[in-house]
């Protein structure tokens, strides 16, 4: 059996994919295979890795599977969760690429800790080489009925890296829990993050730089948000909030979990952006905040939260106010 599946998503990237097939192709780790699902772009990029295939020296680890039609990214992880043939699967898009070492820096922190999961450190680059930011997550492992808890409070910080990339999965782990992403969802990595949340019990950390995240200007972080991104977040706080409630029948839950689900991505990230956007009408933000004021009246504030800013926020977040009044207070809290 293969030990790694390099899973990539590969859809429109032809600027880029030489170079993301490229840092794949000459890891310093042998047993792998990179496993390119082809999302039906319209552009060369299968041309490319083709080719590549056929002159590189490791060229035979390429195995690529063919979409029918274009499903998105979501159902592009589901497609490599389904074909992987190695005992842990690795995501990655085609844009971003690798550090030489990164397969087996993952490689060695998952065999030495047994882990579910294995989180290496990453820099967000743009195209012309400045580094945006680099994370600096602590090396060691938790091991715990709910270990991202731990890990959050191991390193500070109160919120958990959702995207699916730059992490090195047991691929048992995640067929035996049935974790998945929504197919249809653009953002896929929140709601599959939030499902690894709950199931995760041992999560290690490499603190070397495995993964270089590409800020590309035309990508979908950078794309005004419209009723259909709207829709599709709601669908997320009403997944996460059905799991836990069903997760809260066999117990109590780790208060972190509920800050999970309105953590700074969903909360900051989000709701900025859809407050801000220009493609939605005063009423369908309303509609949003009044969206998550319902989800919000299962967390209570003064239980709930370690960090001040977070009592704050749900403080200013409660408030019976139109969305540009909480917009405003928001803006003098950085969570």
């Amino acid at each position: 059996m293969t030990k790694i599946t390099i899973a990539i998503a590969v859809y429109n990237v032809e600027k880029y994919i030489e170079r993301c097939i490229d840092s794949v192709l000459n890891q310093d780790f042998s047993d792998y295979e990179a496993l390119v699902v082809d999302d039906r772009g319209k552009d060369n990029s299968i041309n490319l890795i083709e080719k590549m295939a056929q002159s590189h020296p490791n060229g035979e680890k390429i195995r690529i599977f063919h979409h029918e039609k274009n499903l998105g990214t979501g159902a592009v992880r589901n497609t490599s969760i389904d074909e992987a043939r190695g005992e842990y699967i690795f995501f990655m898009d085609g844009d971003d690429y690798l550090a030489p070492n990164a397969i087996r820096l993952l490689y060695e922190a998952m065999t030495a800790n047994n882990a579910d999961v294995v989180i290496g450190n990453h820099q967000s680059v743009f195209p012309d080489g400045r580094i945006e930011y680099t994370t600096n997550y602590k090396q060691g492992c938790c091991i715990s009925e709910y270990a991202i808890i731990q890990w959050m409070r191991k390193n500070e910080i109160n919120h958990y890296p959702v995207a699916t990339w730059n992490k090195l999965f047991k691929i048992s782990f995640l067929r035996d829990n049935g974790i998945r992403c929504v197919p249809w969802h653009r953002h896929e990595d929140i709601f599959f993050g939030f499902q690894t949340a709950f199931f995760v019990k041992s999560i290690a950390t490499v603190p070397e730089i495995t993964y270089y995240w590409a800020q590309l200007q035309d990508s979908y972080t950078h794309q005004d948000f419209t009723e259909w991104h709207l829709n599709q977040y709601l669908d997320i706080f009403d997944r996460s909030m059905n799991l836990i409630i069903e997760k809260e029948k066999s117990g109590k839950l780790p208060k972190e979990l509920y800050w999970i689900l309105t953590n700074k991505f969903l909360y900051g990230f989000v709701s900025r952006n859809i407050w801000n956007s220009s493609l939605l009408s005063n009423k369908q933000k309303n509609d949003y905040l009044k969206h998550i004021r319902e989800i919000t009246t299962h967390i209570k504030w003064k239980d709930e939260c370690h960090w001040w800013k977070q009592k704050l926020f749900y403080m200013v977040i409660k408030m019976p106010y139109p969305y540009y009044v909480i917009k405003f207070l928001g803006n003098f809290i950085t969570i």
